[in-house]
């Protein structure tokens, strides 16, 4: 009967011992997550006002930031009066593709490369965004623009 307890005592002693690795290392996961939140946080803080002078430099201000630590940030921008113009929609080709198309895709693609260049971070714009319906006024566009972290 002692052999026995012996024996439950130590398959006990197992499972604890195995159970206090699994909390341990949930609690190490937990740690690496942490650090990689406040690493992302710090570049978030440290890109924002990089990325403000910059629109700032293309006619654009920030009108509100959305950021997820998961996922990364996305950013609506609205135009500095008489610095900034937005496209008129001009309709669309036989096609179906939009008039200002290509001009859109210009725009967005130099916008993105701006950024790319001044302060080493990889954008992607929304060219539509860039292109107001002719009952709009140049102050009703915004800008979308979202990168990763």
């Amino acid at each position: 009967m002692k052999e026995q307890i012996a024996t439950i005592i130590e398959k006990l002693n197992k499972d604890k011992t195995a159970r206090h690795q699994e909390i341990q290392n949930k609690i190490d996961e937990a740690i690496e997550e942490q650090k990689a939140v406040e690493e992302k946080f710090k570049k978030i803080t440290d890109i924002l006002p990089s990325l403000e002078s910059c629109f700032n430099e293309q006619g654009l201000s920030i009108l509100k930031v959305f950021c997820d630590m998961k996922t990364g940030c996305s950013l609506h921008l609205k135009a500095i009066p008489n610095k900034f113009k937005f496209l008129v929609f001009k309709g669309y080709t036989v096609n179906g593709d939009g008039k200002n198309s290509k001009a859109l895709s210009e725009r967005a693609s130099k916008l993105e490369k701006v950024i790319l260049e001044e302060i080493n971070l990889k954008v992607s714009v929304n060219k539509f965004s860039l292109e107001i319906d002719e009952n709009q006024t140049q102050e009703d566009g915004v800008v979308l623009i979202g990168f990763a972290i």
